[in-house]
């Protein structure tokens, strides 16, 4: 995962982010995205 990240160009790294704060919205459902 780590190395992933590494290599991951900036707009994925937004994708990211983005992901991240629809888990926050969704928190009733698990991270099903690891």
């Amino acid at each position: 995962m780590a190395t992933i990240r590494q290599s991951m160009p900036p707009p994925v790294r937004l994708v990211q982010v983005g992901n991240a704060a629809i888990r926050r919205r969704t928190s009733r459902f698990p991270p099903c995205t690891n």
